[in-house]
């Protein structure tokens, strides 16, 4: 989600492969097959829209970049705003990056005169391109960038801007000692929203809440709006299950729903791969996701329109169908097996606090080859892990 999306999203099954995308987040696209949030992208909306900067948080595995892609964003813009979307915290310089990211979304702005007509009324910056100065920085500088990269952006869009920082706990994870920059910009930018039609959004997961405490020295109102993502109400979690297969053409036997609750709800007694593979999470979507991934694969297989208690006691419940994936994932080779272990105990920890990392870090971590490191973490997540590592 680094960069916005601005297309109108679709309605129709046939741009999407299947109804359950598994352990990934759901894209923009797949709006149609993403139930149980409206409620709180409508609040979550309404309060973005009221306040100059919104906290939004909640444990691993809630969905949060998943509201964020399909409901939240497609709302503010039917709302008029108009969106900018980063999540890479994984740059050397994240200051740095997110400034370029910026930058070249304002360049794709058709209403952004070219850069000679750019002067100090617009943004208060020297007349080189900015995108060049941004790429030359070797570290953030005393000066606030974004500030006036926003500035220049609404002397000639007269929309509100949203600004969505998700994922922001992996700048805490990679970047302790840049927080005092990332304050500093992150302040300049909410002093700019008190006086601009400007939003601000961070996301980020509930345990990174107190890494915020060091902001509120220059945010006052740090903590002033926020929202929690709840769980997903047994109605909800309901409509997540029967509503995607609907939109293909299939049924879910009730039958079927209310055993898989149950499971889910009584909790899986995972291995330490399998909990690396579903994220971590205590909150047991990611495991529900992939067993419903499972369950319609192998009904698609046997051609069938339904997925019934038969097909998933066939398969062995959910702990089986985990199990099964995992010996999918797996590599079959001794040694490669170890590294596939090792890189996802990195990746997606037991504790729940996933984390990104570029390939160089795991081989660092691992004392390999990144040669090495770098095919095993495109082969896991192919094979649909959350690694979110990036950069080689």
């Amino acid at each position: 989600m680094s960069k916005p999306n601005n297309q109108a999203a679709s309605a129709s099954p046939q741009d999407t492969a299947a109804p359950y995308p598994g352990l990934r987040p759901y894209r923009r696209e797949e709006r149609h097959l993403f139930f149980g949030r409206a409620r709180d992208a409508a609040l979550l909306c309404n309060q973005i829209l009221a306040a100059h900067l919104t906290l939004f948080f909640g444990q691993s595995g809630r969905g949060k970049s998943s509201l964020l892609r399909t409901l939240l964003i497609p709302e503010l813009e039917g709302e008029g705003s108009r969106i900018f979307a980063y999540d890479n915290w994984t740059p050397e310089n994240p200051v740095a990056a997110l400034a370029e990211a910026l930058s070249e979304f304002i360049e794709g702005s058709e209403k952004i005169l070219d850069e000679s007509a750019y002067d100090d009324k617009a943004g208060g910056l020297e007349s080189a391109p900015l995108v060049a100065r941004v790429r030359t920085a070797s570290r953030p500088t005393s000066d606030s960038i974004l500030p006036a990269l926003v500035r220049r952006l609404t002397v000639y869009d007269p929309r509100p801007l949203v600004i969505v920082l998700d994922q922001f706990e992996e700048f805490f994870v990679h970047h302790e000692k840049l927080i005092p920059a990332m304050r500093r910009e992150l302040a300049a930018l909410v002093r700019l929203a008190a006086n601009d039609d400007v939003r601000i959004v961070v996301s980020l997961r509930e345990e990174f809440l107190a890494s915020l405490e060091s902001f509120r020295r220059d945010i006052p109102g740090l903590f002033d709006s926020t929202y929690r993502l709840e769980p997903l109400t047994e109605d909800a979690v309901r409509e997540a299950i029967t509503e995607p297969a609907r939109a293909f053409g299939a049924l879910v036997d009730p039958a079927l729903v209310d055993r898989l609750i149950a499971d889910i709800e009584g909790g899986v007694k995972s291995t330490e791969q399998e909990r690396a593979l579903i994220g971590g999470a205590d909150i047991e979507l990611p495991t529900l996701q992939m067993v419903l991934k499972q369950l319609w694969e192998a009904a698609s297989c046997d051609g069938r329109k339904q997925i019934d208690l038969g097909l998933y006691e066939r398969l062995g419940g959910s702990r089986k169908v985990l199990a099964d994936h995992v010996s999918k994932v797996m590599p079959r080779g001794h040694r490669e097996q170890w590294l596939a272990a090792r890189l996802l105990r990195h990746l997606a920890p037991s504790s729940g606090l996933k984390a990104a990392f570029s390939v160089k870090d795991l081989a660092v971590l691992e004392n390999q080859s990144a040669q090495r490191v770098g095919p095993e973490l495109d082969r896991l997540a192919a094979a649909g892990t959350r690694h979110r590592g990036r950069g080689r």
